[in-house]
């Protein structure tokens, strides 16, 4: 299991989906958050994914931003769920004007995660992939 995050990689950790799910309840309470779950039919979580609207990066319009992602080894293949949800809910909302995903520099096989960005409709800007919606 990996979980990811913007700057950082931890590796070969196991996956506790009751600590990914009070991750996502108390950061929930942010309005600003908005997040996303793989679970089974039992309720228990298998990955996740959480984006924070706002301006970033000195921009001038609104962004939905990447701040956690990590998918379980029972949910592998199904992480694309997560980002296709984040970006169909994005357009959704005439706010935000582009979706940033980041890809931490420690990230063993960029390559999977660039070719699973790439697929979705992203482009890479530094080390970040993003896409106007």
């Amino acid at each position: 299991m990996q979980y990811y995050q913007r700057y950082s990689i931890y590796r070969n950790s196991d996956f506790d989906g009751m600590a990914v799910r009070k991750n996502i309840e108390a950061q929930l309470g942010n309005p600003m958050v908005k997040g996303w779950a793989l679970e089974d039919g039992k309720g228990e979580c298998h990955g996740a994914m959480l984006v924070m609207v706002g301006s970033g990066y000195g921009a001038f319009y609104t962004i939905a931003m990447d701040t956690f992602y990590a998918v379980g080894p029972k949910a592998k293949g199904r992480g694309i769920m997560l980002l296709n949800q984040c970006v169909r809910w994005a357009k959704e909302k005439p706010e935000i004007k582009r979706v940033v995903f980041n890809l931490s520099a420690g990230t063993p096989d960029q390559s999977r995660t660039e070719k699973l960005y790439k697929r979705i409709g992203m482009s890479c800007v530094g080390s970040s992939w993003s896409m106007e919606v």
